[in-house]
């Protein structure tokens, strides 16, 4: 029962820096009360696997439709380079999916998948879309894929 108030507070902290940032209050004043620097050069437009792969173990908060948030960690960074069939017109020169973890997957997958805004400190927002994928042990991974 403890675990599950701690999770619910700790969620609820997250969410609210999330929910004010997605509202426009700048993030940086959550940026220096307990996260991290990180030097990366990711840009959700044009980030390569290399680019995101300094914000593995980060925290990052979707808004559903709904207006529900989500606390994510990202675990999984992984390049899909499609060689010359990947069209030239594209802003980044390789495939990107992003791997997350999250308390709330198994409800996601359960609700399908969603368009959300997505929010990191080093990142800012970004509307995505956003699938779960099973993992073999059981419970569900949730997945961002940037093309």
């Amino acid at each position: 029962m403890q675990k599950s108030s701690q999770l619910n507070r700790r969620s609820m902290l997250s969410a609210s820096a999330a929910l004010a940032t997605t509202i426009g209050i700048s993030g940086t004043a959550f940026a220096r009360t307990g996260m991290m620097s990180l030097e990366s050069t990711a840009d959700w437009k044009t980030g390569t696997a290399d680019d995101f792969a300094p914000l593995v173990n980060q925290p990052f908060m979707a808004k559903l439709k709904d207006g529900t948030l989500l606390h994510l960690t990202l675990v999984d960074v992984e390049a899909s380079n499609s060689g010359a069939a990947r069209p030239k017109h594209l802003a980044r020169s390789e495939g990107v999916t992003l791997t997350f973890k999250s308390d709330f997957a198994e409800d996601l997958a359960k609700q399908g998948d969603h368009t959300v805004w997505i929010f990191n400190h080093a990142l800012g927002n970004f509307e995505a879309f956003l699938g779960t994928t099973p993992r073999r042990t059981g419970g569900y991974d949730i997945e961002l894929i940037l093309n």
